[in-house]
């Protein structure tokens, strides 16, 4: 197989150019450029395969069909940019990639007429790059038990969106996959997602979107919400950016207490900022913890 560059399982190169094009079993990521090809036609995408990694198929100008994987996870930014000649299967308004058994399987471009109860098909597996960009239509989503991943940038600039249930299902979402979602106010996930660290969550989530999204629906035990419990400070921080003052009182009941040379900047910043409120939360706050410690010493 010298015409294919594979190292550790990810294909790095296709170094020929022929017009059909079967990628050999053990490939499990398409990785960035590794296509480009101008006289392709048709490529096949075996099992296994789980990624296709940024421009992974960029300027395959005659490219025409692709068969995708059931086991795919994700399709990446402009993984088919400049492949003016490929066919998408269509229904509805919308443009998917799949295979003869589901040609529905990788949601490529959302209809963005559709709303949130009818945007998304049962058979879904995949919400590729940019799938709903800007579908301002859509209030309240819950995604299909089929969906396993959801890629880069799935759902960016949803601006009305409010709510979104994502599914066990789901075992892949990509960075920013809710970026300038400025309405989301509830994400209802399973506790698989409650144990990762706070690169994930803000890569995958807009950083001042998660802590209205645990306060306005605050439930202590829930996994946003014991997530965003872990950094108070960081909380408070993003409460007095966001000028939400009505739930600082929440989010300092809660989790560690805060160190007293760390409660002062943070009144210094809120009151920098204007907001009064959080200020006079904060003093009592200081009020309650050191007031006390000093007494007892």
């Amino acid at each position: 197989m010298a015409e294919f560059d594979i190292q550790n399982g990810v294909l790095v190169r296709y170094m020929e150019d022929d017009k059909h094009v079967i990628i050999p079993e053990g490939v499990t990521t398409i990785a960035v450029l590794s296509f480009v090809c101008s006289h392709m036609e048709s490529v096949i995408v075996p099992e296994g395969v789980i990624g296709i990694e940024h421009k992974g198929f960029s300027n395959c100008h005659q490219l025409e069909s692709i068969t995708l994987p059931d086991s795919l996870l994700y399709i990446n930014m402009s993984a088919f940019e400049f492949c003016e000649s490929l066919k998408y299967n269509e229904c509805d308004g919308a443009l998917y990639l799949g295979n003869d058994n589901n040609p529905y399987l990788a949601l490529i471009k959302a209809n963005q007429e559709k709303t949130g109860d009818d945007i998304l098909r049962e058979d879904i597996k995949v919400i590729g790059w940019n799938a709903l960009y800007k579908c301002n239509n859509i209030v309240n989503v819950v995604i299909p038990q089929s969906v396993r991943g959801i890629s880069y940038a799935g759902f960016w600039g949803c601006e009305a969106m409010k709510s979104i249930t994502i599914p066990d299902s789901v075992i892949h979402i990509g960075e920013y996959a809710f970026r300038y979602c400025k309405s989301l106010s509830k994400v209802v996930i399973s506790e698989q997602f409650a144990e990762n660290n706070s690169a994930w969550w803000k890569e995958r989530f807009d950083e001042n979107v998660l802590p209205i999204i645990a306060l306005d629906n605050f439930d202590k035990n829930a996994p946003l919400t014991k997530y965003i419990l872990r950094d108070k400070v960081a909380l408070v921080e993003a409460l007095i950016s966001l000028e939400r003052t009505e739930l600082v009182h929440k989010a300092l009941e809660y989790s560690a207490k805060i160190k007293l040379e760390v409660l002062d900047k943070l009144i210094e910043t809120a009151t920098d900022n204007n907001c009064v409120e959080v200020v006079d939360a904060l003093i009592e706050y200081k009020n309650k913890y050191y007031s006390s410690t000093k007494s007892k010493k």
